[in-house]
């Protein structure tokens, strides 16, 4: 039953999302403006691409550290395997694909894996944040909407700042609170919460000194200023040109899309997000569709072959 409701909910967003961005698409212009794309813009795109990935695996290196020392070459096939998964699985399914992969290939328990993700993901989100306050501000009369948000992004990255702050210097506390709070729930979910804290402080101990944490969020800072970079270079492929800031806003836009529940490689989400933080700058929905399109052919074609080969070549060796 639950695996009906989640494809169910998979495929009302995706359906949604689609019909939102296809909405005003003249599907004979949006013909032309792909036809008419410059595809040799591909090449600059992967090398981008490339250096993202390298970057996210030294990233992932660093965290996995309170579990033991891995090189990038180590972290890099779960990695891309995860990824690949995320191609061809609904659901962020990949996530899981990619902590079991590596917990398999180095003995170590998921949930720890897992856990290391999560703290991956706020270090993106931060970052991502914080590219976004720094880019507002340049956009000349920015959309009511962009303004407000401006407030939003800043609470939340405040907020997570704090939660952060506390689990790195109150930990006694936090299991307290924690065993205050599941006090009338079953033994078992009690334990596991705990294991679950224990997991968690445990993978924020590699953030514990300022210098690495600095470390890392610059290194999270440089990697989605390169995906930014290929947002740039899909819509300069459409024969659009957009700045910095603006450019931002659209990465923003497609990391908050890729969060909901989606169809294998983000198909409607990244499109929707194109198309509903490009129209407020005068861009058309065919070209902002099409710079979508170019867009996510370039992550999903290289990441999932590169992802397979990983995941053969495992197979073969074991």
């Amino acid at each position: 039953m639950k695996k009906w409701l989640t494809t169910v909910l998979v495929v009302a967003v995706t359906a949604l999302l689609l019909g939102y961005a296809l909405w005003r698409v003249d599907l004979a212009a949006l013909g032309e403006v792909l036809a008419g794309a410059d595809y040799r813009l591909a090449a600059p795109f992967l090398a981008t691409l490339a250096v993202f990935f390298w970057l996210k695996a030294w990233r992932w290196s660093v965290i996995l550290e309170p579990l033991g020392r891995y090189s990038v070459p180590q972290v890099t096939p779960a990695m891309m395997i995860g990824f690949a998964a995320n191609n061809v699985l609904p659901a962020h399914l990949g996530e899981i694909v990619r902590s079991l992969w590596f917990a398999r290939s180095y003995r170590q328990r998921v949930s720890a894996v897992l856990v290391s993700q999560v703290l991956e993901r706020i270090l993106d989100v931060l970052a991502i944040l914080l590219l976004y306050l720094l880019a507002v501000p340049w956009v000349d009369n920015p959309p009511q909407a962009i303004r407000v948000s401006v407030w939003l992004v800043a609470a939340v990255a405040a907020t997570a700042a704090l939660v952060i702050y506390a689990m790195l210097t109150f930990p006694k506390r936090v299991f307290r609170l924690w065993r205050m709070l599941s006090g009338k729930l079953p033994a078992s979910i009690q334990s596991r919460g705990e294991a679950f804290l224990k997991d968690v402080l445990q993978a924020l101990s590699s953030v514990r000194s300022p210098v690495r944490l600095l470390h890392l969020m610059i290194n999270s800072l440089i990697q989605w200023s390169l995906m930014g970079i290929c947002v740039w270079i899909a819509m300069t492929a459409v024969g659009v040109t957009i700045g910095p800031a603006v450019t931002i806003i659209v990465l923003t836009a497609t990391v908050v899309a890729v969060t909901l529940p989606n169809a294998p490689g983000y198909v409607g989400a990244l499109q929707a997000a194109f198309v509903f933080a490009l129209q407020p700058f005068g861009v058309s929905s065919e070209s902002a569709f099409a710079a979508s399109v170019f867009y996510l052919a370039g992550n999903w074609i290289p990441i999932t072959c590169i992802g397979g080969l990983f995941m053969l070549g495992t197979r073969t060796r074991t």
